[in-house]
């Protein structure tokens, strides 16, 4: 939302209206879209979503991943949705479940496990 809120006045601004304005807003959401997932995908793995999910983001040995493969992966995962989602359906067919960019890229999503403890 604050991305939002900044939007406006920044184009405003700036002078930007029509399509000028539509390349700008599109280039902005890119950017902070982009920025939300690099930041999270380096500092801990997890966005907050997969904070929810108990999901980490990792190399194949655990460790965190580099900003150069989350850029990697931040491009191979537009370029599946833009092939029709096909590295999704990858892990379908992935005898690890796997998506594709991930296999390609030498990273993997790992469950945290469980931390629902029903009471008896």
């Amino acid at each position: 939302m604050l991305a939002g809120f900044l939007l406006v006045p920044l184009g405003k601004g700036i002078g930007l209206d029509g399509h000028e304005g539509q390349v700008f807003t599109r280039i902005w959401v890119l950017a902070v879209v982009s920025s939300y997932y690099l930041w999270f995908w380096t500092h801990g793995g997890q966005t907050l979503p997969m904070k929810t999910w108990r999901l980490r983001l990792c190399n194949q040995d655990g460790s965190s991943i580099g900003l150069d493969r989350a850029l990697l992966r931040l491009v191979l995962v537009g370029a599946g949705w833009g092939l029709g989602g096909a590295h999704i359906l990858w892990a379908l067919f992935d005898r690890e479940k796997q998506f594709l960019h991930d296999r390609m890229l030498g990273t993997r999503l790992v469950s945290l496990g469980s931390s629902f403890h029903p009471s008896s």
